[in-house]
């Protein structure tokens, strides 16, 4: 990145200034890596908050995974309860993506990963058509031991717009600066803080007011979440 000394002392201080600010945060460690896999697919489009909210009312709904792989998108944003934009993307590309992971392992499930290196997994992750960069390094990140800062819309929007990276910057090129930068055991805690920043500082996401209210749905799921 252009002027890389200058940039790795702005995200240095934000860095500092935002821990000074906040309380401990501790590891996100998700046992599954396709859990992982399908909550990344909406918290990268809606709050955090949001997601979990969301993710527990496809829980609700959908029989399995592959009930979720091969409904409607219109399915989908019936049980999220709500249609913006946001929303229409978790409903399109979310199945697309699961998809992807069983064309690829035959299976609705990531659990190879678990026995790859991490590059190898990662490339696995990055190689799949409509797996986002940021889906793959939550996944790594989370569920895989991985070196990885997973950036949505709205954090890349922060940095840019408070000049913390270089304006003509890559996505990619953001998020490979970030992690040489950033050690890998203060990942997830930059990862928090710069999306906790964006979401209440100044974000691009927009806001599923309904996701947090409860909806009956028809279907019980046999697949729950681990704690």
């Amino acid at each position: 990145m252009k002027n890389s000394k200058h940039y790795s002392d702005e995200i240095k201080k934000f860095f500092r200034t935002a821990k000074q600010k906040s309380a401990g945060i501790r590891a996100r460690h998700w046992n599954d890596p396709i859990e992982a896999f399908v909550y990344a697919s909406i918290a990268e489009h809606v709050r955090k908050s949001e997601a979990m909210a969301i993710l527990k009312r496809f829980e609700d709904h959908f029989v399995d995974l592959n009930d979720l792989r091969v409904s409607r998108p219109e399915e989908i944003l019936d049980v999220i309860g709500d249609s913006d934009e946001a929303t229409r993307m978790i409903a399109m590309k979310l199945p697309a993506a699961l998809n992807d992971v069983f064309h690829a392992y035959d299976m609705n499930s990531l659990v190879n990963l678990m026995e790859e290196g991490k590059r190898q997994a990662r490339k696995e992750l990055d190689d799949m058509k409509h797996v986002s960069l940021f889906v793959s390094s939550y996944v790594l990140l989370t569920a895989l031991g991985g070196h990885a800062i997973p950036l949505n819309a709205a954090m890349l929007s922060y940095l840019r717009d408070n000049q913390m990276v270089h304006p003509e910057a890559e996505d990619a090129d953001i998020a490979g600066f970030l992690e040489r930068l950033i050690p890998a055991s203060q990942a997830y805690e930059f990862y928090v803080l710069l999306r906790r920043q964006s979401e209440t500082g100044r974000s691009t996401l927009p806001s599923t007011s309904s996701a947090a209210k409860p909806k009956k749905t028809a279907k019980k799921t046999t697949q729950r979440r681990k704690k």
